[in-house]
């Protein structure tokens, strides 16, 4: 292992990041906000000096980025940016401990979108801006826009690009990961202009289309209103809908889509499972609405569509938006919305979750060892999309959805231990939550409520957690074995 060349990696991306909070100064300037710009220079010093250091200490180091460094750099470069992220939060007062501060943060920047904020409108409009931005960063990932933006890195551009990339996708779309990158990236802002500019012609200000637009094609979900998407009306909420699901496909189908391909997204399995699960989760929503006549009352009609449906997307697409408080319908809605908390979007997309081509692939799996014992002279192989699945993808995805249950159950129990008194769906909810990176949960962190409750000790857990889920666990989890330190 090499760190040196670690640290000048790291070192490197917060300095290109230290800049970024120069973004606040017109919003600081135009709501005369002036205890903010200290918070932003303080935030903006120690940044530069911290990234500064590390480059110094990595500056002579030739050596090629191996795997090994790509999965440090990838690692280290999360955990600094949702540190030094948290500082405005903390400096600027929204956050009245440094834990409130980096669990908002993390939230941001993993696009989890959970909050410890009672209140939203009533904080400095120039860090609610910042928040919105962390999830414009970690929407691609930052890792991604590093690539981009950085002299290329040859092979090891390759390494950092495949571990920082979410779900089990095809490593590049064109020959050099920097053009990939780019195109990525272009694509991305694209999308979030195009985003801006029709929620700002149907009638939405400025500073609410900016955030809102940055919050959906990231799947992230941080509102600058109270009442989150609930604030604005129904056709507001329709286009809230096209671009979280959006966000949640794969954007190498977009780009397909672009050049031409335009009966890729119906060539994908994944694509259509996506749709289907969406399908089915807002079916069993709207119908549980309907024939539950105390909602249906004061509901009715395509409410219990247009409800059901968001709901089952901001889910599904891990954003964590919210139109009502769905923690006070049924008992089959919520059981619902909790085992659509287990899906995810697609890979390759902004989303969270366990992504929905690992379902696809759990699905297969199953199928295929049911019809081998039924036949076992029979010669099979996987497919996805007439693709050949190789053995090492169906492992892979065996341990991720071991290690993503054995996560859930260690942490549950730890902060049910902490939490005693607090109700046992709270628990669980919250935990799945921040691993799958969704943000609300149910009861005492439902929709309409926050995680300010929660103690200190369990709000690090669910920071950490939601690091996991949008490292999707290895890339952190490996920096914990002896054997990844002492051995090439």
């Amino acid at each position: 292992m090499n760190l040196r060349i670690v640290c000048r990696l790291v070192g490197k991306l917060l300095m290109v990041f230290a800049p970024t909070m120069l973004l606040m100064i017109p919003f600081i300037i135009w709501w005369r906000e002036w205890s903010i710009l200290l918070a932003v220079a303080q935030s903006m010093a120690i940044c530069l000096l911290f990234g500064f250091t590390l480059y110094m200490i990595g500056r002579k180091t030739t050596q090629e980025l191996f795997r090994k460094e790509a999965l440090a750099t990838v690692g280290f470069s999360w955990i600094s940016l949702s540190i030094i992220s948290a500082l405005p939060i903390y400096f600027g007062g929204m956050a009245s401990t440094f834990t409130d501060a980096f669990f908002e943060s993390t939230s941001g920047i993993t696009t989890t979108g959970a909050t410890i904020l009672g209140s939203i409108e009533t904080q400095p409009r120039s860090l609610i801006f910042w928040r919105a931005f962390l999830h414009f960063v970690g929407g691609l990932g930052i890792v991604v826009f590093f690539i981009a933006i950085l002299p290329l890195l040859g092979a090891g551009g390759k390494s950092l690009f495949k571990q920082e990339a979410a779900g089990p996708i095809p490593e590049g779309f064109t020959p050099r990961i920097k053009d990939t990158a780019i195109n990525l990236c272009k694509l991305y802002i694209g999308l979030n202009v195009v985003c801006f500019l029709v929620l700002l012609a149907l009638g939405l200000s400025y500073f609410d289309a900016l955030c809102h637009a940055m919050s959906l094609l990231a799947t992230g979900g941080y509102s600058n209103r109270d009442a989150s998407a609930g604030h604005f009306g129904w056709l507001i909420q329709w286009v809230f809908i096209l671009f979280m699901f959006i966000g949640a496909t794969n954007f190498r189908l977009h780009l397909r889509f672009i050049k031409g391909d335009f009966l890729c997204y119906f060539k994908s399995e994944e694509f259509r499972l996506y749709c289907a699960i969406i399908l089915g989760g807002a079916l069993i929503l709207t119908l549980a609405l309907f024939f539950h006549r105390s909602v249906f009352v004061s509901n009715p009609g395509g409410l219990n569509l247009r409800d059901g449906l968001f709901s089952t997307i901001t889910i599904v697409t891990t954003t964590g938006f919210g139109t009502v408080d769905y923690d006070m319908w049924p008992q089959v809605c919520r059981m619902t919305i909790l085992i659509l908390m287990f899906t995810g979007g697609m890979a390759g997309s902004t989303s969270g979750g366990m992504k929905v081509v690992r379902l696809l692939l759990l699905w297969k799996i199953a199928r295929f060892h049911l019809s081998r014992e039924a036949s076992p002279n029979r010669v099979r192989t996987l497919k996805i999309d007439g693709r050949n699945i190789d053995k090492n993808t169906i492992h892979d995805t065996l341990v991720y959805f071991f290690v993503h249950t054995a996560i859930l159950v260690a942490a549950c129990l730890v902060v049910a231990l902490i939490m005693e008194s607090q109700p046992l769906l709270t628990t669980i909810s919250a935990v799945v939550s921040c691993v799958n990176n969704i943000g609300p949960g149910l009861e005492l962190v439902g929709p309409m409520a926050d995680f300010s409750a929660q103690a200190t000790p369990v709000k690090w857990i669910l920071s950490c957690l939601m690091l996991l889920g949008r490292l999707e666990h290895f890339v952190l989890l490996v920096l914990f074995s002896p054997s990844f330190w002492t051995y090439r």
